[in-house]
């Protein structure tokens, strides 16, 4: 009978020593869950949030590099219809310094005649240039619409700065082609939105 009584008492206690271990482990097992729960929720929300920065930026940068080329497409616009009335030889360096011709964001307007010949600028010390090999002119000489075009970026040769030049072919009221507007914008302008 003593042998009986005995064996529960080492049974309940051998369950009494082995219950503090899966106690602590069970302790240190849910403080490691619990992290590990937590830096997923915390790197989740991150990167959600950093998704939506990004969204937004991406869309007010596509909102400002749209309003930029309305910009040019309406000042090309402005300035084909006044040589289809006045001729090539406008004063757009005097009209940039009364005022009358805004230059925000473009470094330089110019208008090509007919054969590729550089024949005004808002640069006042601007030479007579044949462009009439270049890519933004022969594209309006070839197909004579009055669309914007957007060159690849390339160095200015008045400038020696990189540029993109949106131009845009001057169409008589006859569809005789008279030549082209030009303006350059600085690429780096476009990033102006994050100042």
């Amino acid at each position: 009978m003593g042998l009986e009584i005995y064996r529960p008492l080492a049974a309940e206690g051998t369950a009494r020593t082995v219950t503090p271990g899966i106690s602590a482990f069970m302790l240190v097992l849910s403080v490691w869950l619990g992290f590990a729960l937590w830096a997923g929720w915390d790197r989740g929300s991150e990167l959600r949030r950093i998704q939506a920065d990004a969204d937004r930026l991406a869309y007010t940068l596509g909102q400002h590099v749209e309003r930029t080329l309305m910009e040019a497409d309406q000042l090309t616009s402005l300035l084909g219809g006044a040589v289809i009335e006045r001729g090539p030889d406008l004063p757009l360096a005097e009209w940039t310094r009364n005022g009358h011709l805004g230059a925000e964001p473009f470094l330089q307007t110019a208008i090509l005649d007919a054969s590729g010949v550089l024949r005004a600028s808002t640069n006042p010390t601007f030479e007579a240039l044949d462009l009439g090999k270049s890519e933004h002119f022969r594209i309006h000489a070839d197909n004579p619409r009055p669309t914007l075009f957007v060159s690849k970026p390339l160095r200015g040769r008045s400038s020696g700065r990189w540029v993109v030049l949106l131009s845009k072919g001057i169409v008589g009221p006859t569809g005789r082609f008279m030549g082209v507007v030009e303006v350059s914008l600085d690429p780096l302008s476009l990033t102006s939105i994050y100042k």
